[in-house]
């Protein structure tokens, strides 16, 4: 009966520990455009689509939200997401225009 307990507590343990070291998204702003002038922060509903992973690729460019917000000027994404096993603890990130794909990411 005592082996069964054993076993018992090591599953717990590992199960435990590996709920604890997933830690995921959660966006809370991104714009697209020139900070201060022309931003896009229709952006943003393409990101919340990573709320929750882990990890997430996305392409910084206006093409399917914004369009062309600064037309010849240069152009960034800027991004603030906390991951969850550290809430109070916000990332920010900026990405050049491209559509290469970038990576935000909580592991």
């Amino acid at each position: 009966m005592k082996k069964y307990f054993v076993i018992l507590a090591l599953a717990l343990g590992f199960f435990g520990a590996a709920a604890q070291a997933a830690s995921t998204l959660d966006i809370k702003e991104a714009w697209y455009g020139m900070k201060g002038s022309s931003e896009c922060h229709r952006f943003k509903s393409r990101l919340l689509l990573c709320n929750d992973d882990a990890s997430c690729k996305f392409s910084c460019d206006g093409t399917s939200a914004c369009g062309d917000p600064a037309p010849g000027k240069e152009k960034v994404c800027n991004i603030v997401y906390t991951c969850s096993g550290k809430p109070d603890a916000r990332v920010e990130k900026s990405f050049p225009d491209s559509k290469t794909p970038q990576e935000l990411s909580c592991e």
